[in-house]
């Protein structure tokens, strides 16, 4: 638990909300992170019961599912 609420994924969190992207590409060049690690941080706090993450995560799939 320690882990998903780690001072990076908080500001995973504050990023996602104050630049709201449309995408995993977008949030990885927001980030500088890539895709598959800001994937595995958004599951692993949608695991967690993070309800918001869980929300943005089902968003981002979606929309990248969408576009690949």
């Amino acid at each position: 638990m320690a882990r998903v609420l780690s001072s990076e994924n908080q500001e995973l969190l504050r990023t996602i909300v104050s630049h709201e992207p449309v995408s995993l590409k977008e949030l990885e060049e927001v980030t500088g992170c890539k895709a598959k690690t800001l994937s595995r941080r958004l599951r692993d706090m949608a695991r967690y019961g993070i309800e918001e993450t869980s929300c943005i995560l089902s968003e981002i799939s979606n929309i990248w599912l969408n576009t690949n």
